[in-house]
């Protein structure tokens, strides 16, 4: 997944001069979700931070104690909207706050994972969390 990811955000982000850099701290266990799911979250990350900020983009995947967690950070000036409206469904405006952040968060809360924000600033970081699959 964080092949495909890379393969499909590198070009977009190297046409405006800037890096991504994708990382996985092993060992990694499969996350128990869809991965079509996982990666439309992904795609709205990766996406905000291309909006968002002019630098480099950063996605790390890592173990955490019950599961997977996925940051994508930039280096921008951090989130400057409300902690209370970040997730909130709002018609798509001309300041670039639309709903692509209420969506991720209900799907990553409908394949059992949170989305949440780790950093407000400098830059943002958002994590999704995944629940992995569990030895039977």
């Amino acid at each position: 997944m964080l092949d495909e990811l890379e393969h499909h955000w590198h070009g977009r982000l190297a046409d405006q001069g800037r890096p991504l850099r994708v990382r996985a701290e092993p060992p990694l266990r499969a996350p128990h979700v869809s991965a079509i799911a996982a990666r439309h979250i992904l795609d709205v990350l990766v996406n905000n931070a291309m909006r968002h900020a002019d630098g480099a983009v950063t996605i790390n995947a890592r173990a955490t104690k019950d599961g997977l967690a996925i940051d994508v950070d930039d280096d921008g000036p951090g989130i400057t909207i409300a902690p209370e409206e970040l997730f909130q469904r709002r018609a798509a405006g001309s300041d670039g706050h639309g709903i692509g952040l209420a969506l991720a968060r209900s799907l990553a809360e409908a394949e059992g994972g949170r989305l949440v924000v780790t950093r407000w600033e400098p830059g943002a970081r958002l994590t999704l969390l995944l629940p992995v699959r569990t030895s039977s």
